[in-house]
């Protein structure tokens, strides 16, 4: 997992690259799913909510799969 973050006085933002994986039938891990991900957060009476969430595929294996 790659991720990048900023902050200012009272929000924050978190970006991040998540490669998930899945056991085949020699339980060998297996690529799955490539995601993005973007987290806004926010300072709201002294605690750190989220405030906005996106997931995107980056990319997706060779053999279509649903998720």
């Amino acid at each position: 997992m790659s991720a990048n973050s900023e902050e200012q006085e009272d929000f924050a933002l978190l970006a991040y690259n998540l490669n998930t994986y899945v056991l085949d039938d020699d339980d060998n891990e297996v690529p799955r799913r490539a995601w993005n991900a973007t987290h806004g957060y926010r300072l709201i009476d002294g605690k750190w909510v989220i405030v906005h969430s996106h997931w995107a595929f980056a990319h997706t294996v060779e053999e279509r799969i649903a998720s």
